[in-house]
């Protein structure tokens, strides 16, 4: 009864080619009344004034397939944060970094948790701190993304 959310990343696609798609593909024929309605990610928040919950979500997926990588497990039951405190701790990430680590993870919480709208200098602060991350694991040999 909630219905099914459709996230299509295509960058051969137009917006027309995706909706065509889709409704070939659509549940619509097979549970009339329901109606299909899909959201378009786009490939860059680079130029955005400002950061999404989803945008945020995305970083923090990306950042725990990071953690996976530093420490070669997944799955792991133990949060973010503590997860970052104990891989400096341990010395597999620099404080410095883990604190560009933590300020992504807490702006993500504060979206979601808080249903705080990040403003522009805010939005500018998280995405510099996701570059240094994305900086800091490419000198490790650790592809992100």
């Amino acid at each position: 009864m909630r219905g099914i959310e459709w996230r299509i990343v295509a960058d051969s696609l137009d917006s027309e080619g995706i909706h065509h798609a889709l409704e070939e593909k659509s549940i619509d024929k097979e549970w009339p009344g329901h109606k299909t309605s899909f959201i378009l990610e786009a490939p860059s928040f680079d130029n955005a004034p400002t950061l999404s919950a989803d945008d945020l979500a995305r970083l923090r997926r990306r950042l725990i397939k990071l953690l996976n990588a530093v420490e070669g497990v997944s799955g792991q039951k133990q949060g973010v944060a503590s997860r970052i405190k104990r891989l400096v701790q341990t010395g597999y990430i620099p404080r410095e970094t883990a604190a560009f680590m933590l300020a992504v993870s807490e702006a993500r919480n504060v979206t979601e948790y808080q249903a705080k709208r990040l403003s522009p200098t805010e939005a500018e602060a998280v995405k510099n701190a996701w570059k240094a991350v994305v900086e800091w694991a490419h000198s490790q040999g650790i592809a992100i993304e």
